[in-house]
């Protein structure tokens, strides 16, 4: 195994690996899309779902209810799984690659408590009078904590800060009384373990926060009256809280519900979708409209703007990190600039920079077509400015025969449309907040072959062969009849029972000649007579070594040709595959193996031939 850098030694040296760590984990577009394994399925056993609210670095959480960290937990928790954790631990990280020594979890639970805790949003961590020269895991045991180092000698000490975000029953934090049975917004401080109730409503539920970068701001909606202003009972409005000074403030007053916000990373624009006319009578006007708000942090001051004003539905807006592009589905058919829209099927829009000085209004550009894609929804940006923009479709744009709702990215910078998954049902919503070739979904297709059931999360790193110097990753569907790796084309020897592939065939009519050839051609026929001595050894499934022993012989019957002219004319209707270029060769590494050696990673018990995965995540 190859030599890590060291966490321990000089100062100097601490901290440099330290800052290093820290640009990888605030990029990890370049550099652990070149390390990662094609596809990797963080869950198995019942179903789970992919969360809304969008996390960053490479952090990736979600709720489960199994005991992933062999616990004896059985609620519903919240767990996050980390990719450079996960990478440094498969040892597929470049020689260059700064890792912890020794190495954190890759996978942690984060709560531990009643209520339901759902909907998380995980920041990056942060340090308060210094600077950050190790990532904790954030683990109960504190086995991998965090450190910092002082901005300089005899300043204040410095702090560390993780904050996730999430919504829970008001028992989650013990509260008794009204506030007990609603849902509530609270947040957890990983570094510190602090847990900080944000609201205690009593007549409705506050749900789905999403935090900026280093969880200075949370933004959620809420039903309930959490601040003395007259609004209607039971509406959901948009609500911001600064972390620092626990303060609250309310974002809208409408008469329609506000819902599905999500910010940026410096947390100073949101996007959302309402029903409200938000910025005239503020009445329900029953479609929803993508809305957007410029907060100013310090004077803590909105400033509102509507992007559309459809006669359909706009909804799920997601927005880019730095440079303010929005992605929206929507069913509208008079957007500006929309062709073939329909009120049946969503299509994928997304907007000019929000801020840019021209165009203002913003401009909106349509991604997909329902003739083509059929209906369409919850787009993902990933990248600073939009390089990447994800969503689920049920139609055929590629022309390849698959069917349902699956996985496409549609790279801006080259107008390239990449298909993702080829069967089973993509459940949405869908992620990219680890880096711009890494997809994160919750789907019912065994990418690597692995017997799942039900809705399992996955990490896809579909940088293909795109850029040089690393392993080949998922290799997208890209061209008229391509077809993604998880799904096989049509062959002679049988396909997987669960594809929705349909197939394709051209049917060549060639010239016929002035008399026909019939050619009836008999297989060839082996006979093999087994000696004395003759052993088979089975060494494992599907794997079997046959020795043959003396007097074994083999005899061959020449095949029989039956040739038949007649005088007629005649076609002759030949099969033959696209023409366009398949991709069939599965990725090169796979997820964990149903039985693992010792010292091979692992998730469950039923993970290891030892039947034991110990805490660190590696089969006894």
């Amino acid at each position: 195994m190859r030599q890590r850098l060291p966490w321990v030694g000089p100062t100097p040296v601490l901290a440099l690996v330290g800052l290093l760590l820290l640009a990888l984990m605030a990029a990890p577009a370049r550099a652990l899309h070149k390390e990662s394994l094609p596809a990797y399925r963080i869950t198995n056993g019942s179903s789970h779902a992919h969360p809304r609210a969008r996390s960053w670095g490479t952090y990736f959480p979600f709720v489960a209810s199994e005991d992933l960290e062999r616990n004896g937990n059985t609620r519903q928790e919240i767990f996050f799984y980390n990719l450079t954790f996960f990478d440094c631990f498969e040892g597929t990280t470049f020689a260059t690659t700064p890792c912890p020594n020794p190495l954190c979890p890759f996978l942690v639970q984060a709560t531990y408590g009643p209520g339901d805790p759902d909907n998380p949003s995980l920041a990056v961590p942060f340090a308060t009078n210094g600077s950050l020269t190790r990532v904790g895991s954030g683990d109960r045991s504190n086995t991998c904590s965090y450190q910092c180092k002082p901005l300089s000698a005899g300043s204040a000490p410095c702090t560390v800060s993780q904050w996730l975000a999430f919504d829970a029953e008001g028992t989650f934090f013990g509260a008794t009384g009204p506030s007990a049975s609603h849902r509530q917004i609270f947040m957890k401080d990983l570094a510190t373990g602090e847990i900080r109730s944000v609201t205690s409503g009593v007549d409705g539920e506050s749900t789905r926060p999403v935090l900026n970068k280093e969880g200075g701001l949370v933004y959620f909606e809420s039903t309930a009256h959490l601040l003395p202003t007259a609004t209607p009972a039971g509406v959901s409005q948009i609500y911001v809280y600064h972390t620092k000074p626990h303060l609250l403030r309310q974002l809208t007053f409408g008469l329609g519900p506000s819902t599905n916000v999500v910010a940026n990373e410096a947390g100073g624009l949101i996007a959302f979708e309402s029903t409200a006319d938000l910025l005239g009578s503020g009445a329900d006007t029953g479609t929803s409209q993508i809305f957007w708000i410029q907060y100013d942090k310090v004077t803590r001051t909105p400033a509102l703007h509507q992007l559309t004003k459809g006669n359909g539905p706009s909804q799920h807006p997601h927005i880019s990190n730095l440079d303010s592009f929005v992605a929206f589905d929507s069913s509208a058919t008079n957007l500006p600039m929309s062709t073939g829209t329909t009120a049946t099927s969503r299509s994928i829009f997304a907007s000019t920079p929000l801020e840019a000085i021209a165009p203002q209004p913003p401009a909106l550009t349509q991604l997909t077509f329902p003739n083509r894609f059929g209906d369409c929804s919850d787009p993902m940006i990933a990248g600073n400015g939009a390089e990447h923009i994800g969503f689920v479709c049920s139609g055929d744009p590629l022309q390849n025969g698959t069917t349902g709702r699956r996985a496409f990215v549609f790279e801006r910078t080259t107008d390239t449309l990449m298909q993702i998954t080829g069967k089973g049902d993509v459940q949405p919503p869908i992620g990219g907040n680890l880096g711009i070739w890494f997809f994160t979904m919750s789907t019912t297709d065994d990418l690597t072959g692995k017997a799942d059931c039900g809705y399992q999360l996955w990490v896809v790193d579909y940088l293909g062969t795109n850029q040089c110097c690393h392993d080949p990753k998922w290799i997208p569907a890209t061209q008229i009849g391509q077809l993604p790796p998880d799904v096989v084309p049509p062959s002679s020897s049988p396909g997987p029972t669960d594809s929705s592939l349909i197939g394709s065939r051209d049917f060549v009519i060639l010239p016929g000649a002035s008399t026909p050839t019939t050619t009836t051609l008999v297989p060839i026929a082996t006979t093999t007579t087994l000696g004395v001595g003759t052993t088979t050894t089975t060494l494992g499934v599907g794997t079997t070594t046959t020795t043959l022993g003396i007097g074994t012989t083999t005899t061959t019957q020449a095949a029989t040709t039956t040739t038949a002219t007649a005088t007629t004319m005649t076609t002759t209707t030949t099969t033959q595959p696209p023409t366009t270029t398949t991709t069939t060769q599965p990725p090169t590494t796979t997820t964990l193996a149903t039985c693992q050696p010792t010292g091979v990673a692992c998730v469950l018990n039923t993970d290891c031939c030892s039947g034991v995965c110990l805490a660190t995540n590696v089969c006894q």
